[in-house]
Order: C-alpha cells, then sequence, then structure tokens
C-alpha cells in the first residue's frame, strides 16, 4: 500500500526578494515523492540562488583538497572528512576548528552537539545545521538555482549524510548557523 506524504512548508523571506525563492507546492511534492522512495522521512532541500563558498574551496584547489581527502581517508578509512563553517551572514560565533574527522555511524545530532560544544553556546541559542546538497537525483528545476541545501534529519548517520552528499573532493560540507539563514 503507498505511503501518503503529509507535510507542510512553511517560508520566511525577510532576506530574500521574493524571485530568490522558486519553489512551487508542485515541485515540493515532486521531491518528496522522488525522496519517498529513498527513506521514509525525505530531507527538505532549500535551493538558493545566493550561493555560499567555503573558505576551503576558495583557498585551495580541487587537486590539493582531494589530495588530502585521499590522504585521510587512507589514513583513518574509519572516519569521515567533514569541513564546518558558519554561514556567512549568521550572527552567531565563528568555529575555530573547521576540519573535523567524524565516525561513520556518529548521528546529525551527536555531530550537532559537538559544534554545540565548539561554540560554546548556551542552552537558549538554536543552532541550524545544512549540508550541502551534491545529489543530482532531485529534479531538473534545481538547475535553476546556484546551490541548494539539505536540512538533514537527526537521526541519520554520518556515514549516510557522506554517500548521499559528499562533495567531488572528497570531504563533506556542513554549514551551521544561528538563525534559519536560507529564509525558510
Amino acid at each position: 500500500m503507498p505511503q501518503k506524504l503529509d507535510f507542510t512548508i512553511t517560508m520566511k523571506l525577510s532576506h530574500y526578494h521574493l524571485n530568490d525563492v522558486l519553489i512551487s507546492a508542485r515541485h515540493c511534492q515532486m521531491l518528496a515523492l522522488d525522496n519517498a522512495k529513498r527513506s521514509i522521512l525525505p530531507d527538505l532541500i532549500l535551493p538558493t540562488k545566493k550561493a555560499m563558498q567555503f573558505q576551503l574551496k576558495q583557498n585551495i584547489s580541487i587537486e590539493k583538497r582531494k589530495q588530502e581527502s585521499e590522504k585521510i581517508r587512507s589514513r583513518y578509512p574509519e572516519r569521515i572528512p567533514v569541513v564546518v563553517e558558519r554561514v556567512h551572514e549568521s550572527k552567531i560565533a565563528d568555529i575555530e576548528k573547521r576540519k573535523f574527522l567524524v565516525p561513520y555511524d556518529f548521528t546529525m545530532a551527536q555531530f550537532q552537539w559537538i559544534i554545540r560544544r565548539s561554540l560554546t553556546l548556551s542552552a537558549e541559542t538554536a543552532i541550524f545545521i545544512y549540508v550541502e546538497n551534491t545529489n543530482q537525483g532531485v529534479g531538473n528545476f534545481l538547475n535553476n538555482f546556484k546551490q541548494s541545501w539539505t536540512i538533514p534529519q537527526m537521526t541519520a548517520t554520518m556515514g549516510e549524510m557522506y554517500a548521499k552528499h559528499k562533495d567531488e573532493d572528497g570531504f563533506l560540507y556542513i554549514a551551521y548557523s544561528g538563525e534559519n539563514a536560507f529564509g525558510y
């Protein structure tokens, strides 16, 4: 018997012009149905025309990043190389350590706790985690956007996130924000 997916998408357009957010209800439904084939709870994908550039990608060539990730993966095969940076517009503190080696079986909730601890945030401060969406099987309409982000399920393992969203250089890129940075 087919599953019925019921979800609500709320968009807050305080930081963006209306033409920057081009998701229709039909596109969201198509995404949910496509993702339902892969898992019971689909990831929420946030396309944006405003691309975020990671400093590592800007400062180091892709060849050197590939070499570094291959070296790390051969030395620590049970770990995932992860790059974490703050969303540029966010007012939350910048993280000092940006590269992490994370076990495959860590959940996103455990990794979020590590980020919180590194930032020494108060218990009242919310933190949002975004994974750069490199999965190309999400539909043609994302081609109009410079970048898309996934809000990961907190129960997903880092291994699952790495398998779905690792960059071509071998790193998994994660952004964090103290507020819902992409305006949704």
